[in-house]
C-alpha cells in the first residue's frame, strides 16, 4: 500500500480501529523526542540494581508522540522478556489482548546517541521498508509503555503505531491542519 493511500485511510479512519487507544484522531500525538520522555522518568531508575533484579517502570500515561528519528533498516523479532511486558501492560492498562498480537516484531532507529529497538505494528513493516532507506528521517507516531530494568541495563519500552516519511508528511500535514488550532502543527520535526 502506498503512503497516501495509508494516509487517505487514516484519514476516513480505517485504520484507528488497529490504535493503541481509543482514540478519535491522530492529533493526540504531539511533536516531541523520546529522549525527552526518557529523561522525564529516568529519576525511577534504581542506579544500584544488582544483576539478576528487575525493576519495571509502568505508567498509564502513555505520551503519544511524534517523534523524528533515524530509520537503521533493521528489524527482529520482539524479545521474549519485552513481549512478556507487553502482554502485561496490554491486559492491565489497555484491556485488550487483541491488539497486543499487532506488535511481534521491533525496529532498529536512531534518536540522536541513542539506538532503540521499538517494537512496531506488524502491518507498517512493509511499507517502513519501501518508503524509508536506511538513514533517512522517519517521524514515528510512538507511545510510551515504561521501562523495563535488569540489574544495571534499562530498556524503555515504546511502541510505533504509524510512521511519515518525506513521501507522505504531505499528507500528514493536510490531516493535521484539521486538528484543533492548539495540536495542529507540521508533521516532520527536525532531527
Amino acid at each position: 500500500m502506498t503512503s497516501t493511500l495509508r494516509s487517505c485511510l487514516l484519514v476516513l479512519g480505517v485504520l484507528n480501529a488497529h490504535s493503541l487507544s481509543a482514540q478519535s484522531s491522530w492529533c493526540v500525538y504531539r511533536p516531541g523526542t523520546l529522549r525527552a520522555i526518557m529523561d522525564e522518568h529516568r529519576s525511577s531508575l534504581k542506579d544500584d540494581l544488582p544483576a539478576g533484579h528487575r525493576n519495571d517502570i509502568i505508567t498509564a500515561d502513555t505520551r503519544p508522540t511524534r517523534s523524528a528519528l533515524v530509520y537503521l533498516g533493521e528489524t527482529r523479532p520482539l524479545s521474549a522478556t519485552d513481549s512478556a511486558f507487553m502482554d502485561g501492560f496490554f491486559y492491565r492498562f489497555i484491556r485488550d489482548t487483541a491488539s497486543r498480537a499487532l506488535f511481534r516484531r521491533e525496529v532498529r532507529f536512531a534518536a540522536g546517541p541513542d539506538t532503540l529497538w521499538l517494537p512496531t505494528q506488524e502491518g507498517l513493516i512493509p511499507d517502513l521498508d519501501a518508503e524509508a532507506h536506511t538513514g533517512d528521517t522517519v517521524t514515528v507516531f510512538a507511545r510510551w509503555l515504561g521501562a523495563r530494568q535488569d540489574g544495571p541495563q534499562t530498556v524503555w519500552l515504546f511502541v510505533i503505531n504509524e510512521f511519515a516519511t518525506s513521501a507522505s508528511h504531505a499528507a500528514w500535514d493536510r490531516v493535521f491542519a484539521e486538528c484543533p488550532p492548539s495540536k495542529s502543527v507540521r508533521c516532520l520535526t527536525s532531527a
